[in-house]
């Protein structure tokens, strides 16, 4: 039994649209892009204290907080990202500090907030990761 023309029609634009997947062997896999031409969106906003800075296409926000928390806990790793697509609305912060050491996580966010409570009283919000190094 066959089927009626515009099923017929629908199937093959479906199947043009959204082909099936190769049987070579990346088909298997995840999506996995290589690694050298593949860079993260959010790659531009992150960085370290040893490195120093957030990068030159940094927003001033996150250059200020960067610095602030720089200065307050003295990282070894630290990452500001403004993950409000740039108008300093809602910033997402990883922080990975000895100052932590043996102290609670509400407390380690607490002294992050500590350190940069005058930028973000004007944001939305923040994200905090912290953790002590190893």
């Amino acid at each position: 039994m066959s089927q009626p023309p515009l099923r017929r029609s629908l199937s093959r634009a479906i199947a043009v649209a959204f082909p099936r997947p190769s049987a070579s062997p990346r088909a298997s896999q995840p999506f996995a892009p290589a690694a050298a031409t593949w860079r993260s969106p959010l790659a531009r906003f992150s960085s370290t204290a040893v490195e120093g800075g957030v990068g030159a296409d940094g927003t001033d926000g996150e250059r200020v907080i960067f610095k602030k928390l720089a200065d307050a806990l003295s990282p070894v790793k630290l990452n500001v990202r403004d993950v409000s697509g740039g108008c300093g609305a809602m910033y997402a912060v990883e922080v990975a500090s000895p100052k932590f050491k043996g102290v609670p996580l509400v407390k380690q966010h607490r002294m992050v907030m500590d350190a940069i409570d005058g930028e973000i009283r004007a944001a939305h919000g923040v994200q905090i990761k912290t953790e002590v190094p190893k």
